[in-house]
This record gives structure tokens, C-alpha cells and sequence, in this order.
């Protein structure tokens, strides 16, 4: 496979703020990638999203918060809420204690 065969950077106006590897070095590098990915059962590129981490962050202050609020607070839909906290659950980053309705909390497992 044919990667790149010259340098690569992103500049600010003249300032070089990230410089990529040497053109020779992206295919191993690739494989070295390639060869991680199937051997884990973590996707890289979906760890975690912003949102996800925003949902931690204002339920550490905010335990009570509901979807609704989280929603709002957020901007993004009620479903997309829910999904992330599915995903923080399963991952072992964020639990429900109490009941599933009003009298229920969040407790975030880790922020990492």
C-alpha cells in the first residue's frame, strides 16, 4: 500500500505546530497500528467521545442529573444521552445506584 512519500505538517499561520513521522516510517508504523487493532478488543477511534466525557464531568458535580438535564445542558438530543451512558456503563465508567427513576443517583467510576 501506498501511504505518503514526503513530509507532512500542520502550520498556524508560519508556526509549525505538528510535524507527522518521516515519510518512510508510515508503513510500518501502519502495520504496527494494523496489527494492534487486531489483537485488542478496544477500538481506538471510540474509547471514549467529548460527549461522554462531558456526561462524566456534570454528573461528578451533578449526580441527580437526569437526561433531560443532561440534554440541555449539552445540546445534543435526548438519545444521544442515552446512548453515551449505556456505553459509560458497560465500560465500567459510570454507574446507576438507587432506582432507575427519581430517587436514583449516577456515580462516576473514573474519569480516565
Amino acid at each position: 500500500m501506498n501511504w505518503r512519500s514526503c513530509g507532512v505538517g500542520i502550520y498556524r499561520k508560519n508556526q509549525l505546530i505538528h510535524m507527522a513521522p518521516q515519510a518512510d516510517r508510515v508503513p510500518i508504523l501502519m502495520q504496527s497500528f494494523f496489527d494492534w487493532l487486531h489483537q485488542t478488543d478496544i477500538h481506538p477511534l471510540i474509547k471514549i467521545t467529548q460527549t461522554a466525557k462531558n456526561i462524566l464531568k456534570i454528573l461528578k458535580n451533578d449526580s441527580t442529573a437526569t437526561i433531560t438535564d443532561l440534554s440541555a445542558q449539552l445540546g445534543v438530543s435526548t438519545r444521544t444521552i442515552e446512548r453515551n451512558l449505556k456505553q459509560l456503563q458497560e465500560q465500567g465508567l459510570l454507574k446507576r445506584l438507587g432506582s432507575a427513576t427519581k430517587a436514583g443517583y449516577w456515580s462516576v467510576v473514573s474519569l480516565e
